[in-house]
C-alpha cells in the first residue's frame, strides 16, 4: 500500500491523518500525531468514514448530458475544451462551504472575483464574520490539547460529539481535572488511572450544556439546560449580566461556576444557524 499525509475532512477540526491506497482504492486511514490537534487519537468518523470515495455511484470521468438526460463519457481534453467554450459566454461560479478552500479559490480564479459567489446564505455569511472577528481579536482560542487543561466548560448551542468528535474527547478529558487534583492532594500519581478513578468516583469538573436537545456528553455534565435557540440567546445574556449584577438563579449559578474557575472555557458553533449565539 502507498500512504500519504493528509488532513481529515470529516469536520472542521483538521485532525492529521495518513491515508493508504492500493490499486487506486482507499484501503485505510490512520492517525497522524499532532501535539496541538488530535494527539494520538482519531474519531471513528475520521478513521472509517472515508469509504464513500470507493462508491460505485461516484462519477469516475467527465461527461456531457445528451438529449435523453444521460451523461456520455468523454475524454478529459474534450471536457476541458467544452468548459472553455462555455466560459467565453456570460458565466458565474457558485462555490460551496462544503468544498475545500483550494477548490473554491480555483473556481473564483476561473470565473473572476466579480462573477463568483461563495455559496453561503446571508446568515452563514454573518456567522463567518463573527467567527473571523473572534479569531482576529485578543480572545484566546485554545487548541484541543489546551482544552483538556480547563477546569470549567460551558457549551452553548452546539452538539460537539456529532459536529467535532475529537473536541468532545478533549472535553471529556477536561472534566477529569477535578479528580486529578483530588488525587494529587491525596498523594496518588497521575499515571495510576485505576486508583484515581476509584478515589474520585463521580467528582468531575463543571461541564454546563446549554443546548436544544440531548447529546452524548450528558453523562459527564454537571448542569444541563435544554433551550430553543432564542432562549439560549436570552440565557447567555443573563449569564453575562450575572457576572456583574443580579440575574435569575440558574444564570447566576452558571456565572458563579465560571467566575470561580481558574481556567473557564466557552464552546459554541454554527449548528443552530444563529449569529447572535456566537456573539
Amino acid at each position: 500500500m502507498q500512504s500519504s499525509p493528509t488532513v481529515c475532512p470529516s469536520c472542521s477540526l483538521g485532525c492529521n491523518t495518513y491515508t493508504s491506497e492500493r490499486y487506486g482504492e482507499l484501503r485505510r486511514v490512520h492517525n497522524r500525531y499532532h501535539n496541538e490537534i488530535n494527539g494520538y487519537f482519531l474519531c471513528d468518523r475520521g478513521r472509517f468514514g472515508a469509504q464513500h470515495v470507493n462508491s460505485d455511484q461516484r462519477i469516475p470521468q467527465a461527461g456531457i448530458r445528451n438529449a435523453e438526460g444521460k451523461y456520455d463519457a468523454i475524454p478529459l481534453d474534450e471536457a476541458l475544451a467544452k468548459i472553455k467554450s462555455l466560459l467565453r459566454e456570460s458565466t458565474i461560479g457558485i462555490g460551496s462551504p462544503r468544498a475545500s478552500l483550494e477548490a473554491n479559490e480555483a473556481l473564483r480564479q476561473l470565473v473572476g472575483a466579480e462573477n463568483y459567489a461563495n455559496g453561503m446564505t446571508d446568515t452563514e455569511q454573518a456567522m463567518s464574520a463573527v467567527i473571523l472577528d473572534v479569531l482576529q481579536s485578543q480572545i484566546e482560542t485554545p487548541s484541543m490539547m489546551e482544552v483538556e487543561s480547563y477546569d470549567a466548560i460551558l457549551v452553548v448551542g452546539e452538539d460537539i460529539t456529532n459536529h467535532a468528535p475529537r473536541l468532545a474527547l478533549s472535553v471529556r478529558q477536561a472534566v477529569r481535572n477535578l479528580g486529578q487534583q483530588l488525587a494529587g492532594e491525596t498523594g496518588i500519581a497521575d499515571w495510576h488511572d485505576a486508583a484515581v478513578r476509584e478515589l474520585t468516583q463521580h467528582d468531575l469538573s463543571p461541564l454546563i450544556l446549554l443546548t436544544p436537545m440531548a447529546d452524548r456528553l450528558d453523562d459527564v455534565a454537571s448542569q444541563i439546560f435544554r433551550r430553543a435557540p432564542d432562549d439560549i440567546i436570552s440565557l447567555t445574556e443573563q449569564i453575562t449580566s450575572a457576572l456583574n449584577s443580579e440575574a435569575p438563579s440558574h444564570a447566576q449559578e452558571i456565572a458563579t461556576t465560571l467566575s470561580q474557575a481558574k481556567r473557564p472555557l466557552i464552546i459554541s458553533g454554527t449548528s443552530l444557524n444563529s449569529p447572535n449565539i456566537l456573539k
